[in-house]
């Protein structure tokens, strides 16, 4: 499950997990700030990878990125029933989704 997580500073980590309840547990136990989760979607590492290639122009640290409105387009079309109709009607390969060449 890849994971996006947003801290009071508006930092905006891409994650991956199996748990990701526990997960942001663990994150909230060792973070000052308060974090909350805004989306999962299905995915595996390599998935995650092509996201933080992706958005690496974002990068502030780690998996953390900076909330600029073009990630939060992303996290908003994730949201979207196009998103969705995407899936239903076939099944897209990660790239479609992870590829930088893809504006959402």
């Amino acid at each position: 499950m890849i994971y996006f997580i947003q801290a009071e500073n508006d930092l905006i980590k891409i994650g991956y997990t199996n748990d990701v309840k526990q997960r942001l547990r663990t994150l909230r136990t060792m973070s000052p700030e308060r974090l909350n989760l805004m989306k999962t979607i299905k995915g595996d590492q390599k998935q995650e990878t092509l996201l933080h290639r992706r958005f690496k122009h974002l990068r502030s640290h780690g998996e953390w990125f900076r909330s600029e409105q073009e990630l939060l387009d992303y996290i908003i079309y994730l949201h979207s029933p196009e998103y969705y109709r995407e899936l239903l009607q076939k099944k897209p390969k990660a790239s479609k989704h992870f590829s930088s060449k893809n504006p959402y």
